[in-house]
């Protein structure tokens, strides 16, 4: 059960991410895979139409070839005669967050192997983290105190994808994204809220200045 909820939470956040793509950064549709549920009709050479269109939805990620291997992006932005321009890594983390260094191995990978074949790849990675307190899981699986105060393992973790964030030339090293967010969600009975009171609205990982980062880029 908690698989089919973690895939159901992912193709949540790969949705959100392609339409964010389309209405707010202005990609064609059929540049994007997964693919949203719009189409783009050609009504002058500078305007174009775009409808809601369930048929056209795809959600099939595209396989970008690394430096070493082959690598599906949860969303990835494909310019026809060019090539994959633009992608986004969406992670969730529920439980066990003992296990977030094993995350950041895997973060560091993927954007290393990426760059080393398309350095000029504009890459975002988004990592949501449950909100778990003394009343909502055993020890191992808290993220936070009774105070709703992060954990010193969430606190560090938020260190480290700072650090990771940051690339804006071809030249800065490839095992750096273009753009970094962490998002902390709660889950209320049915609902699932964003926890606001961390990271901080100036932190460098805020999910306010990610999508930005990646047009500005």
């Amino acid at each position: 059960m908690r698989y089919r909820k973690d895939s159901i939470r992912r193709a949540h956040q790969t949705y959100h991410c392609s339409v964010r793509l389309v209405l707010e950064g202005g990609y064609p549709p059929d540049w994007l895979l997964p693919r949203p549920p719009f189409t783009s009709r050609f009504k002058t050479n500078r305007e174009y139409r775009l409808e809601y269109d369930p048929t056209a939805e795809n959600e099939s990620e595209h396989s970008v070839l690394g430096g070493i291997k082959h690598k599906n992006v949860d969303v990835t932005v494909i310019v026809p005669g060019v090539g994959p321009a633009l992608g986004i890594s969406a992670k969730s983390t529920g439980n066990a967050f003992r296990n977030l260094t094993n995350r950041m191995e895997e973060a560091l990978g993927d954007c290393t192997n990426i760059h080393m074949m398309y350095p000029g790849f504009v890459f975002g990675f988004l990592h949501f983290i449950k909100y778990a307190g003394p009343t909502d899981a055993p020890p191992a699986d808290q993220s936070f105190d009774k105070d709703g105060r992060p954990l010193d393992k969430i606190m560090r973790y938020h260190d480290v994808l700072m650090s990771l964030a940051g690339r804006t030339t071809i030249t800065d090293p490839a095992m750096r994204y273009e753009s970094v967010a962490l998002v902390i969600y709660r889950c209320n009975g049915a609902q699932t809220e964003i926890w606001p009171n961390y990271p901080a609205q100036d932190s460098p990982v805020h999910y306010a200045k990610f999508f930005d980062r990646l047009y500005n880029i």
